[in-house]
């Protein structure tokens, strides 16, 4: 009877957070602050091999971040809201994995500040009598920027429209483009090979049995994304 192949994991995770708010005037802050360690484990037997496959990782985090929000000034339609927020993270990960015989190792590091802004401007308002044909119109933007080490400045901006033109009925529309960092797991996680994982070959039209191999790429750039929503929520009966 052949002797199935197995994989033993563990793994160990801690976290902590602190959450605090409160209010100056007409504006709300809140700031948040979060920490985390971890470490995972794998062993996977090989075939035809006595020793075992192993990657280990080692993970941690730390952030904080405050968000200012409230609002600006008065319009007929009704206050123009906003918000700022600025923090930042550090992260690293150390993680060194066994195949074969053939050893890996990766220690990456990296911190990220941001900020962020948005505001909401109300066009139109029924219950104000302002252009009272539309029902209740607004318009927000929002800005965001990551200066990320080892890949520069990424922006994130986007626009877009909410508007309710009759009770009952709610659409919102938006465009945000994008700039995102591959993730530190992304870049530096530990190589793992799978044997014998059953798969479908399209091109062939037939099964086969391949290694899988998962882990992280650091040769990994930054993606770039345009994103269009449209959202149409109806309730006619109350």
């Amino acid at each position: 009877v052949a002797k199935p192949w197995l994989r033993d994991s563990n793994g160990l995770t801690g976290h902590a957070g602190l959450t605090l708010n409160s209010s100056i005037g007409a504006w709300q802050w809140t700031v948040t602050a979060n920490g985390d360690l971890g470490r995972t484990e794998s062993l996977t037997d090989r075939t035809g091999r006595a020793d075992r496959d192993r990657a280990v990782s080692h993970t941690r985090s730390a952030d904080l971040d405050a968000v200012f929000s409230g609002s600006l000034f008065k319009l007929p339609a009704g206050d123009a809201a906003a918000s700022l927020g600025l923090g930042g993270e550090a992260e690293g990960i150390t993680s060194r994995s066994v195949r074969t015989g053939v050893a890996q190792a990766a220690r990456l590091s990296r911190s990220t500040g941001r900020g962020q802004a948005n505001i909401d401007l109300p066009i139109a308002n029924r219950a104000r009598a302002v252009l009272r044909p539309l029902g209740k119109l607004s318009f927000n933007a929002n800005a965001a920027f990551d200066a990320v080490s080892n890949f520069g400045t990424l922006a994130t901006w986007g626009y877009g429209l909410a508007w309710t033109p009759v009770s009952g009925l709610d659409v919102t529309a938006s465009v945000s483009h994008e700039d995102a960092a591959p993730t530190i797991q992304q870049l530096g996680n530990p190589v793992l090979a799978t044997p014998d994982v059953r798969v479908f070959d399209y091109l062939r039209g037939e099964t086969a049995f391949i290694t899988r191999i998962d882990g992280g790429n650091a040769a990994l750039g930054a993606e770039k994304a345009r994103i269009n929503r449209l959202s149409v929520t109806a309730k006619p009966i109350s």
